[in-house]
């Protein structure tokens, strides 16, 4: 809708007016226009701003980072992955009904391919118990062993008593994310939201560029090419 103090609020009321092969071919601009800006974007939700640091805190990624000396790196160091979804574009769904249109845009393939089975690690938990070992008494009777010269000695008979004590067990406990990495990049409803808004923003502007004049009145040859004649149709 138009921004109140607009020069030709009238224009929200024109779309049910519009021929339906200009509506739809004013949507299929729109729609690509809106998932190119939303390719695009640097700051979140935007494919672009999936692999910044914005990006990885507003879709909360999780286990897709690891700590090394010089850097925090995200998925794809080299950003091979990165370029190739920015150079993707949106493709025209085919088979939708008579005034629908539809655009689809993959977030898969390359790398992608080989993380749909890796589970992020969400967190550890590490803890420390105390157990008890016990050990048996042992008894041991006179008998001769060989000494490594090669002659016999008389080993005497002992007793060692049974005997208990405390050992320290450490324990490590991973918790793994319900989402793979793969699922975690995937589609989020904000992003669908976004492109949403900006299609109507986009084909609003569309239908003021073909409709008003600089001046801000509404063009003589918009109302004959495009809007249906009510005249007519009414008699």
């Amino acid at each position: 809708m138009l921004k109140a103090g607009d020069p030709m609020p009238q224009l929200s009321s024109l779309w049910k007016d519009l021929k339906q092969e200009t509506l739809e071919k004013w949507a299929w601009r729109a729609l690509r226009a809106a998932f190119m800006e939303w390719r695009d974007r640097r700051r979140p939700p935007g494919v672009a701003a999936r692999f910044r640091r914005a990006g990885e805190r507003f879709y909360g990624f999780k286990g897709r980072t690891r700590l090394t000396t010089a850097e925090k790196l995200l998925y794809v160091g080299k950003g091979t992955f990165r370029d190739q979804l920015l150079r993707r574009k949106p493709k025209r769904r085919k088979g939708l009904g008579k005034g629908q249109v539809g655009m689809s845009f993959s977030l898969g393939g390359g790398v992608m391919n080989l993380l749909g089975s890796i589970t992020p690690t969400a967190g550890v938990t590490r803890s420390q118990t105390s157990v008890i070992v016990n050990l048996p008494g042992v008894s041991v009777d006179q008998h001769e062993r060989r000494t490594p010269s090669g002659s016999l000695t008389t080993v005497s008979a002992y007793r060692l008593p049974a005997r208990e004590f405390f050992r320290e067990v450490a324990t490590v406990t991973v918790q793994k994310a319900a989402e793979s990495w793969r699922d975690q990049f995937g589609w989020d409803r904000r992003d669908e939201t976004f492109i949403a808004m900006r299609f109507r923003a986009h084909m609003h502007m569309i239908l003021r560029k073909a409709a008003v004049s600089k001046k801000g009145k509404l063009k003589a040859t918009f109302v004959s090419n495009h809007l249906r004649e009510h005249d007519r149709v009414a008699a």
